[in-house]
Formats: structure tokens, sequence, C-alpha cells
């Protein structure tokens, strides 16, 4: 899903910015996501129901939110 991003960023030779934005200063890797995954269909989770989970590193929290403006 995110292939054609990496890409484009490697032809223009801008890979190591992607994921500058966010507070941890990196992208996610797919392990980080199936760990969040395995949680919430773990017994562990069993008590957790009807909620958004957002695994993105705190990117969500940390941009400023401008009234009016969506991107």
């Amino acid at each position: 899903m995110t292939a054609p991003v990496f890409q484009a960023a490697r032809a223009r030779g801008t890979e190591q910015k992607i994921g500058q934005l966010n507070p941890t200063a990196r992208y996610g890797v797919s392990d980080e996501m199936a760990r969040v995954v395995l949680f919430l269909a773990s017994d562990e989770a069993s008590f957790v129901n009807g909620q958004a989970w957002i695994a993105d590193g705190g990117y969500s929290s940390s941009n400023p939110v401008i009234p009016g403006k969506l991107a």
C-alpha cells in the first residue's frame, strides 16, 4: 500500500525524509502494526470494544489542527 510513496521518494533521493514529521522521526514497520492486531485479537484485549486504535507513532496527535483546513 505504501510502495508507491517509497518508490517516488527513492527516485527523488528523499527516502530519508519519510516519517520526519512523526514524533518518532521514522515511519512504522509492518511488525509494529501486526503487534497491535495481535494484541487486539488476543485474550489480553477481551475487555476492549468499540474503539478506534490509531497506531501512527504519535503523528495524528502531534499535528496542529487548523480550523476550516483539512490539509
